[in-house]
């Protein structure tokens, strides 16, 4: 039934997952990205309050929201190259023989989601150890 499959997406339950969330690798993805803080997770409320701030007219406001851009984006830019290559190398040691195709991208587009909103729902809580 629908709200058993709902139910089982919701748990993480492999028969129920999509395709793209389906497998050991893909399951390693989530619990290493979800057991982290990222800036990414971060995106969100930020790009929010650069639009409010640019939104008040304030000449300083203004100016703070791009200097505020400037350092969300250059943050950014460090933490998904840093999180690329630690990623990386512990899929690669605990899958050396899978295809690690389309990791990064998966690793990424789930960071950007709100924790709160992330299906499946994550195994692992911040701060916990990936299984």
């Amino acid at each position: 039934t629908n709200r058993r499959m709902r139910e089982g997406m919701r748990t993480g339950e492999e028969k129920y997952l999509p395709a793209r969330d389906q497998g050991p690798v893909r399951r390693a993805v989530r619990d290493w990205v979800d057991a982290r803080v990222s800036v990414a997770e971060f995106l969100l409320p930020l790009l929010l309050l650069i639009l409010v701030l640019q939104a008040t007219g304030s000449k300083q406001l203004v100016q703070l929201s791009s200097q505020l851009w400037a350092v969300t984006i250059l943050l950014l830019l460090v933490d998904t190259v840093w999180i690329r290559f630690r990623l990386q190398r512990t899929l690669r040691e605990r899958f050396p023989d899978e295809s690690l195709k389309g990791t990064t991208f998966y690793a990424l587009t789930r960071m950007l989601q709100l924790r709160f909103m992330r299906l499946p729902k994550p195994n692992v809580k911040v701060g916990g150890r990936p299984r």
